[in-house]
């Protein structure tokens, strides 16, 4: 399994996003959005330092591990202000977190929305139906044009 990463890829952000409390909120948006970018999109294997040497975790699209001050430091918020909006996000019902003292498990709600696998079926089937419902278009007008010139 190799090693979790999230640098790469795309996000895609809902329109109801913008009527969702967490608009409203500048500071629960930043960590909302920071959450996003660092999600993992592919399963891994995070290597976390411990006082008692190193503890790996396997990860999921969605996921992944920080701590509040490294939090506080990558959104420019103070650590008790990251900590709120983080607590303020799971009563959104944005995101989950299993805490220890060593570290945040954090996990997107409805990761597959923001990563685009959501919609893909439904986009597929869509897709598949417009191009259908066109031919089918394109072969009743062939045959009200033979029609239309038999009767000349």
């Amino acid at each position: 399994m190799s090693k979790a990463t999230n640098n790469k890829g795309f996000i895609k952000l809902p329109r109801e996003l913008f009527s969702h409390p967490v608009w409203t909120r500048p500071r629960a948006w930043r960590v909302f959005s920071w959450c996003l970018f660092k999600a993992n999109y592919k399963e891994g294997i995070i290597n976390w330092p411990t006082p008692t040497g190193m503890t790996s975790l396997k990860v999921y699209p969605g996921q992944f591990v920080t701590g509040r001050k490294k939090g506080a430091e990558e959104t420019g918020l103070s650590e008790s202000a990251f900590y709120r909006e983080q607590r303020k996000l799971v009563e959104f019902g944005l995101l989950t977190l299993k805490t220890n003292n060593q570290y945040t498990l954090v996990t997107i709600s409805e990761w597959d929305t923001y990563s685009g696998r959501a919609g893909a079926t439904e986009q597929q089937t869509n897709s598949g139906r417009t191009a259908d419902e066109h031919n089918l278009k394109k072969g009743k007008n062939r045959k009200k044009s033979l029609t239309s010139n038999d009767l000349k």
